[in-house]
Order: structure tokens, then C-alpha cells, then sequence
């Protein structure tokens, strides 16, 4: 339920359930008394009952605005009389215990009996020569020092008491009705409304101080929900840019580490023929070149290493730009394989494709980038063949929404132990790959590329057996 919602039904509520509980108690449970005491009452006897007391209050109203003086005077007590209408009214004012005025035939010394004492003001029922009175006194405190007493008495019978009784039990449930019914609805919107903010606040001082793990639940109204899921959006949102924060510095400070660990081989190996053509070990023209062309091919090696570097960090900051065209998987597979054909037969690779595709589906793909990924899994293949000669075959299969792309080598394999890192950056296996150059990027960068094409890249391989490397791309829609 929307605040809004709640705050007007409670407000309605408040108007219309205390006064239909008190009217349904009272007609519920004080009627049936009123019969069985044999005074049943109607609502113009409570009606009546209740003018009476009105009556009875103005008129005490009216001597309190005077003098005592004023007040024990005879013309006032008949002025006070008419006031009360068409009331059977009767008025006595007493000083020191002595009567001074009357409006009746009742006298001080009928009250005397009553053991009326010296009240400020007072209002009950008695019986007088075997009449039934509402008797209301009210004390008179004269210039002199005396004191002395207004008493109005108003003929009543047991109806009109009973209708009083009626109306007192009626406004009394109402008043309960009203405190029970405001005092439940407080404690179900503490809980709907005033708790939810509290914890709210809480969540919020916590996200200010930087704790982001806890979890904003949805709860209360629902504009109060609806601030929860923007709090918790942001939070969600804050605790992303600090996991991503880690991530780059916990990859800024591996990729330090692993820099200096793959720069530092063929660092000291182009160190040391450096060193030896200056020590003059070299000392033929042969021996000369033989050193000159290593320390080129190390030379080579380190710039590719750092190109892997350079474009693997910016891929995993999104720095790096792709241009996405709707492609025909096996004209581009092709295409990459005549590429590099010549290059592999001068290492003794043999490639051949193999198309099992289902018409002609073609794949959304950045040509260039896509091309490094094949590029470095055939890479893979020729570093890790057996001997010095191998095979690389490229069979191109489909789902209904997926282009298969496979690479399968003939070459030495992957431990099973390996299998789960070898996607990992900087990872070689120890076994399979610690001959291999290159800066250990290769198959990560492949990954990235892969998967910000919407795709996934795999591995399948048994040790000694090669392995079999699968990119999984979705297809395009026939009508794009």
C-alpha cells in the first residue's frame, strides 16, 4: 500500500470506527440492561437527559460569572430558575447554613438531611419527599468571610437517569474506542512507516561510512520501497566500482609482478650476447650474426610481449574500440587459415577446414579483433605441437542460435590439473608449457574478445592427446 493510501484510510478510520464501536457497545450491551431493569430507553430521552445536564452546567456557568453577592441575592436565583427553561427546576441559596432565597417549595432544611457538606461543585442524584432530583451545588465565598452554597435541583425519574447512564457509557466507549483505535493505528504505522525509516537511516549512515556489504531489504510503504531500491541500486552500483577498483589494482599489481618476472628472462639473455660481443666471444663473422639474430629475435619477442600488455589492460578498463560487421563464418575462417598457411608449413603444420554449418548463418564480429583471437589459438597449437610437425584442423558446426567455432591440434595437450587455469592471465602449465615464450596473455586476451563478442570461449583436451579449443558465437537474425 502506497503512503498516501494508508495515511487517508487511517485518517477515515479515525473518523468512523470510534463512533460506530461506541454506538454498536452501547446499543449491544447497555439496552439489554436498561430492559432487564425495566427502564428502557429512547433516543429522545437521551436526548432529553443530556439537555438537562447542559442546562444544569450553563446554568452554573451563569453564577460563576457573578458576585456571591450577587448570586445569594432572591431575583437571581428566580433569574437562574427561568434560565432552565422548561425544566422542572427548583433554586435554593444558603449562607452560613441559612437559607436566603428559594424558587420552590423544597426548603434548607430538606438538603440539611442529605448531609450536604461545603462543596466547590457538585452534581448527583437524590430523593426529596419521595421525588427524584438531580441536585447540583455550587459554593458561594462572600466579602465577609462566610460562606454559602446555590443548589438547583431538577425533577428526574428513572427514564431520564437510565438515558443519562446510556449517553455517560456511550461517550465513555467512544473516548476508548477513539484512544484504543489511535493507539493501534500508531503501532501499525511505527512498524509500517517509522521502523522502516529508522533502519533506513541506519543503511544509509552505513553506506556513508564506506560499509557497502549490507543489504537493503524492501519493506514498508511503497514510496518508502521505492527509496529503498534506488538506496539499494546505489549501493549495489557503489559496491561494483569498489569491487572493479580492487580488481584493477589487484591486476596493476600482478601485472607489475609478472612483468618483471617475463621481462627479466630475455632481458639477461639479450644482456648476455650483448656481452659477449663485447667480450669478443663472438669471433667470427658466423658466430657474430648467430648473436646478432638471437638478441633480434629476443628483441621481437619483448615487443610482442608488451603489445599483450598494453592491449590486455586496455581491454579489461574497456579502452578498446570494436567495429562490429554481420560476417559469414566460413568465408572468414578462410580466409585467417590462407593467412597463415605458409607461415605454419615452414614449422611443419597442416591445416584444414571442415564445414558442417547448416546453410550459410552468419555472426556479428569485429574482423580485426576476432582475428587475434584464431590468431593466438594457432599460435597455441604451434608452440605446443609434438615434434616438429603438427596439425591444425577448423571445423565450423552450428546450433540453432550458435556458430561453433572449433581448433583442434594434434599436440602435446593440457593436464587435467591445468584445464581450469589456462584461460587464467600469466598461467603455464608446468608440465606442458614451460617451454613456451610469450607473456602468458595470449589465451586471456582470446577470452576477452570472445566474450565481449557475446560470446564464450572453451577448451577440451586429454594429456598427449592435443586439445581442442571451441568459440561460441551467437548467430545474427536471417532478416538483419
Amino acid at each position: 500500500m502506497n503512503l498516501r493510501k494508508r495515511l487517508l484510510l487511517t485518517n477515515l478510520s479515525l473518523l468512523v470506527i470510534p463512533p460506530v464501536l461506541a454506538l454498536v457497545l452501547s446499543l449491544a450491551v447497555f439496552l439489554p440492561l436498561a430492559s432487564l431493569w425495566g427502564t428502557p430507553v429512547s433516543f429522545s430521552e437521551v436526548e432529553g437527559a443530556l439537555r438537562m445536564r447542559a442546562s444544569l452546567f450553563a446554568a452554573a456557568a451563569a453564577i460563576w460569572r457573578e458576585s456571591p453577592e450577587t448570586a445569594a441575592r432572591e431575583e437571581f436565583a428566580w433569574y437562574v430558575a427561568s434560565s432552565l427553561g422548561d425544566l422542572p427546576a427548583q433554586v435554593l441559596v444558603e449562607k452560613d447554613g441559612t437559607q436566603v432565597a428559594a424558587t420552590g417549595p423544597l426548603r434548607m432544611a430538606d438538603l440539611l438531611d442529605l448531609g450536604i457538606g461545603d462543596p466547590l461543585l457538585s452534581t448527583r442524584t437524590v430523593t426529596l419527599k419521595g421525588t427524584r432530583y438531580v441536585l447540583q451545588s455550587q459554593r458561594l465565598a462572600f466579602g465577609d468571610g462566610s460562606t454559602g452554597a446555590v443548589h438547583l435541583l431538577v425533577e428526574t425519574g428513572p427514564e431520564t437517569e437510565t438515558a443519562f447512564a446510556f449517553a455517560v457509557f456511550a461517550l465513555g466507549t467512544l473516548f476508548l474506542s477513539a484512544l484504543l483505535t489511535s493507539v493501534l493505528y500508531s503501532i501499525r504505522i511505527h512498524r509500517s512507516l517509522a521502523s522502516p525509516l529508522v533502519r533506513l537511516n541506519d543503511a544509509v549512515s552505513e553506506l556513508r561510512q564506506g560499509r557497502l556489504d549490507r543489504e537493503m531489504l524492501e519493506e514498508g510503504d511503497e514510496e518508502i520501497r521505492q527509496v529503498i531500491r534506488s538506496l539499494e541500486a546505489l549501493r549495489l552500483k557503489l559496491q561494483e566500482s569498489v569491487d572493479g577498483r580492487e580488481r584493477v589494482d589487484e591486476s596493476r599489481k600482478r601485472l607489475v609482478e609478472s612483468l618483471s618476472h617475463d621481462l627479466k628472462t630475455p632481458v639477461t639473455s639479450i644482456r648476455g650476447y650483448v656481452e659477449g660481443l663485447l667480450d669478443g666471444i663472438a669471433d667470427t663473422p658466423e658466430k657474430r650474426r648467430k648473436y646478432l639474430e638471437t638478441i633480434r629475435t629476443k628483441a621481437e619477442g619483448l615487443d610482442r610481449m608488451l603489445d599483450d600488455l598494453v592491449f590486455f589492460s586496455r581491454l579489461e578498463l574497456d579502452q578498446v574500440p570494436y567495429d562490429f560487421q554481420p560476417t559469414e563464418p566460413e568465408v572468414y575462417l578462410a580466409a585467417c587459415i590462407e593467412e597463415n598457411r605458409e607461415d605454419f608449413a615452414r614449422d611443419g603444420m597442416v591445416f584444414s577446414l571442415e564445414n558442417q554449418l547448416s546453410g550459410h548463418p552468419r555472426v556479428c564480429i569485429d574482423r580485426d579483433r576476432m582475428k587475434r583471437v584464431f590468431q593466438n589459438l594457432f599460435e597455441n597449437a604451434r608452440k605446443y605441437r609434438k615434434g616438429d610437425s603438427g596439425s591444425i584442423d577448423v571445423v565450423l558446426r552450428d546450433t540453432p542460435d550458435r556458430v561453433l567455432l572449433e581448433v583442434r591440434d594434434s599436440g602435446i595437450g593440457i593436464p587435467p590439473d591445468s584445464l581450469p587455469y589456462i584461460f587464467d592471465r600469466f598461467y603455464r602449465a608446468d608440465a606442458s608449457r614451460s617451454r613456451a615464450d610469450g607473456s602468458g596473455l595470449g589465451l586471456a586476451i582470446a577470452r576477452q574478445i570472445v566474450e565481449d563478442h557475446r560470446g564464450a570461449l572453451w577448451v577440451r583436451s586429454r594429456e598427449g592427446e592435443g586439445a581442442t579449443f571451441v568459440v561460441s558465437l551467437p548467430k545474427e537474425p536471417e532478416d538483419a
